[in-house]
């Protein structure tokens, strides 16, 4: 009974909740970062759960004074790394100005794909919307029943134009 249980279960969630595998980013730490800022942080983050969880004023004066003592750690040190960052690029100024625009996070404009006139460029996101839209609804199921849906799409070959969403249709698609 217990393995004709186990099985019975197994089937239900790997039918209603299957195993999904998911890609986490990574980003590298800031590199003003310093292990007393984290931990500075962390007691920050210990202090407002107390004070959300009492509502004192003595807990809020406490995560308050944390609070501060974070930004303002945070803004000194980057102040610090960003200072020593173009001193040391002083004396070769393409090496600053790469710096000065990684600060601001002055990146390259992205480049639209070439195309030989209007009409080519709208067809071609059409396409690459269409097929994106028809792959994910080819796999559409319900209650063990495939439903390819993709033969339900009526999209047109070429799109002329793209028209602006209204206020109306963006509170609508929003509730």
């Amino acid at each position: 009974l217990v393995n004709q249980y186990y099985i019975t279960l197994s089937r239900l969630l790997d039918k209603h909740a299957p195993k999904q595998t998911r890609r986490a980013k990574i980003r590298a730490p800031s590199p003003w970062m310093s292990l007393d800022i984290l931990q500075a942080k962390r007691h920050r983050r210990y202090l407002e759960r107390i004070w959300r969880r009492t509502r004192s004023p003595l807990d809020r004066s406490r995560y308050t004074k944390q609070l501060h003592l974070c930004n303002h750690m945070m803004s000194k040190a980057k102040s610090d790394y960003y200072t020593d960052l173009i001193s040391t690029h002083s004396e070769n100024p393409c090496q600053m100005w790469k710096s000065i625009n990684t600060m601001l996070h002055r990146d390259k404009p992205k480049v639209l794909p070439d195309s030989s006139s209007l009409d080519t460029l709208c067809s071609m996101f059409s396409k690459y919307f269409t097929d994106k839209i028809a792959n994910i609804q080819s796999r559409f199921v319900i209650n063990d029943v495939d439903y390819n849906v993709t033969e339900q799409l009526h999209f047109g070959n070429t799109l002329q134009c793209f028209t602006p969403a209204t206020t109306s249709e963006v509170r609508t698609i929003v509730q």
